[in-house]
């Protein structure tokens, strides 16, 4: 065909009767994502009405804003499955009556700047290729057709100035916090990466960013930690998630989510939060999304302490309180790693009240002169140095009739690490009264503490002769596990003031005299006059001041 024949015939025929060059290819899906785009605009706008009708239930219902603490969210997957039969409906009507480009060619000017100048476009492309009987059906996919429908859909609630203020890009509240890229938390609660609005998501995505709200609580990711004097990865280690749990009224708990429990589906960790009282959104898909979040890993890990007292860390020893751990201050420490005491260890029984200089001024120095009552301050000054001394346990015995003082002057000294016996839940002090097993672990507790227990006739004289024997030699005998194994001795290095109306003798019988109380000093509390009268005004300032632990 010569030059002056080609330009006589029409471009989109000559199209047919060679190949198409990159010019043509180019043409075809700019008219093709055109005519799209003028397509689904056009669904939109016919389904605005029925959308804007769902979006104003949501506001309606005060979502994310609800005070009813206990509200479910439930009712947004019927709603979606509302907002899915609309949208199928519209898609399909919008395929009969606009079924290829051609019918979008020949719309009416849409009052849309935007899509009127997309029509424009549409129409001085199509005078190059001849494309106009394509199916929308034909050449996109189902999905393709809806995304585009719905970000037109979209599109029109962010300028609607009814709708823009709400709906947002992020998640919405206050105090955004980010946890990798599938989690975040704000003053709305928790939530986790979900389905945007044009990708699937339902109407709720616009108000939250395509972010799902799986608890109504915040659950802050902190740490997480292991057992310290265990290997890092072994079977006997237990790795704890740690979290911080806002309620919406800002009080704030610390939880600590065992790792086991987020294997498989995770619905063991669900279960946990829930009895903790952890408001969790009742909504399809949440359960999955929430675990997915607690499997966070964040920087900072924890080395749990099980017990009140010493630890040694490398070459260097700490010593860990309930309210922080004491550290030499040239020990070096890797980043992101701190040392905590375990929330198991509960029976320690130190409590903080007043300051050392308060505690001497209106406690010791009125008992001062009174050497029994310096035996008992020295006992529990001395409990934390047995370990650095390497000396073992021991203890001391005040025994004497009724109402000489004896447990005045165990007292005293329970003042310098926490409540009394029989003056608080969970004193530093406790009665004799127990199993032989109970002081086992209760010796362990206190073990760089001290331990006090009081009348010794409260005890069966068989548990009175074991504790005496353990606390003077620290350990247990042998055990083994239920699979024949030598089982792990711990062991207890205590320093114990008893009280009692007998003595170790007259009590335990003549054991005691073969050996067995060894590293035991029994004593008999002075009687006076002048004792008595200090006893009565140090009994009356420990009622008023309270009890101190040095600092």
């Amino acid at each position: 065909m010569s030059r002056r024949d080609r330009r006589l015939v029409p471009e989109h025929t000559r199209s047919a009767l060679q190949p198409r060059t990159p010019e043509d290819v180019a043409n075809e899906q700019s008219a093709e994502q055109l005519a799209l785009r003028i397509w689904a605009a056009t669904v939109g706008e016919k389904i605005l009405k029925d959308m804007s009708a769902l979006m104003d239930e949501l506001l309606e219902s005060h979502l994310l804003d609800d005070d009813d603490e206990e509200g479910d969210e439930g009712w947004l997957d019927e709603q979606q499955k509302r907002e899915k039969k609309l949208l199928d409906e519209a898609i399909a009507d919008g395929l009969d009556k606009y079924p290829d480009i051609a019918a979008v060619n020949n719309l009416p000017v849409n009052s849309d700047p935007d899509i009127a100048r997309a029509a424009e476009q549409l129409r001085e492309i199509l005078m190059k290729c001849a494309i106009g009987a394509t199916e929308f059906k034909e050449k996109f996919s189902r999905a393709q057709l809806e995304r585009m429908v719905k970000r037109d859909l979209e599109t029109r609630f962010k300028r609607d100035p009814k709708y823009s203020e709400h709906v947002r890009e992020d998640v919405p509240g206050e105090d955004v916090k980010r946890y990798g890229s599938r989690g975040q938390t704000s003053s709305k609660g928790t939530f986790a990466k979900g389905i945007d609005y044009a990708s699937g998501g339902g109407l709720a995505a616009l108000f939250t960013g395509g972010w799902m709200r799986v608890a109504k609580d915040r659950i802050d990711p902190v740490a997480w930690s292991h057992q310290y004097g265990l290997q890092r990865k072994t079977e006997r280690q237990d790795w704890r998630h740690h979290f911080v749990i806002t309620e919406r009224n800002g009080k704030e708990s610390n939880f600590e989510l065992p790792r086991d429990r987020l294997a498989g589906s995770g619905a063991s960790a669900v279960r946990f939060l829930t009895k903790a009282g952890v408001h969790i959104v009742g909504c399809d898909g949440v359960q999955k999304a929430l675990v997915q979040f607690l499997r966070f890993k964040p920087k900072r890990e924890i080395v749990r302490i099980p017990r009140v007292g010493w630890a040694q860390v490398g070459s260097h020893w700490i010593f860990a309180r309930p309210d922080g751990v004491i550290a030499p201050a040239d020990m070096p420490q890797a980043s992101h790693t701190s040392y905590l005491l375990d929330t198991t260890a509960t029976h320690h029984g130190l409590h903080v009240a007043g300051t050392a200089a308060e505690w001497a001024t209106e406690v010791a120095a009125l008992l001062r002169g009174n050497s029994n009552v310096a035996l008992s301050f020295a006992t529990f000054f001395a409990a934390p140095l047995l370990c650095l001394a390497n000396e073992p346990g021991g203890g001391h015995h005040l025994h004497g009739r009724s109402t000489i003082g004896k447990t005045m002057i165990s007292d005293a000294g329970q003042s310098i690490c926490g409540w009394p016996h029989e003056i608080a839940d969970n004193a530093f002090g406790v009665s004799w009264g127990g199993t032989e097993a109970g002081f086992d672990a209760l010796a362990l507790a206190r073990t760089d503490l001290g331990l006090p227990l009081d009348e010794i006739t409260l005890a069966k004289r068989r548990t009175a002769e074991q504790i005496v024997y353990k606390v003077a030699s620290g350990t247990k005998g042998p055990r083994a596990t239920s699979a024949g194994h030598l089982r792990e001795t711990l062991h207890a290095s205590v320093l114990v003031l008893s009280t009692g109306e007998k003595s170790l003798t007259q009590f335990i019988g003549e054991s005691c005299k073969r050996g067995r109380a060894s590293g035991w000093l029994m004593c008999l509390p002075k009687s006076n006059r002048a004792a008595r009268s200090r006893r009565s005004r140090a009994s009356k300032s420990t009622s008023l001041v309270g009890v101190y632990l040095m600092r």
